[in-house]
């Protein structure tokens, strides 16, 4: 390793090159992409949470759900429905014949 190499990686990542910078983030999206958690699936699409994933994983996780749960996520990027179909309060019981109950 140079000693210019070593330098940058005693720094503080914020007082790094911008070069320096992108080449760490791009070392740790790999690191996170070739990742396969062995974590147990606990439902749809959900998984426990895996203490061995890359950090850079679960901080990528961290700001998606962050960002979609605040209310600029939920309300202005997504289209927010909070009940999905129309209400119709008047049906006729003669519109669906027969009803089944469980």
């Amino acid at each position: 390793m140079s000693s210019a190499h070593k330098r940058v990686r005693d720094a503080s990542f914020f007082q790094a090159s911008q070069d320096f910078q992108i080449a760490e983030l791009a070392a740790e999206e790999a690191a996170a992409l070739s990742y396969v958690s062995t974590a147990p699936v606990k439902g749809v699409a959900t998984r426990e949470h895996d203490p061995n994933a890359p950090f850079f994983t679960r901080l990528k996780e961290l700001v998606v759900l962050g960002y979609y749960t605040s209310e600029i996520g939920c309300k202005q990027e997504q289209i927010y429905s909070p009940m999905h179909g129309s209400y119709e309060g008047e049906l006729l019981y003669s519109d669906f014949n027969r009803r089944f109950s469980s």
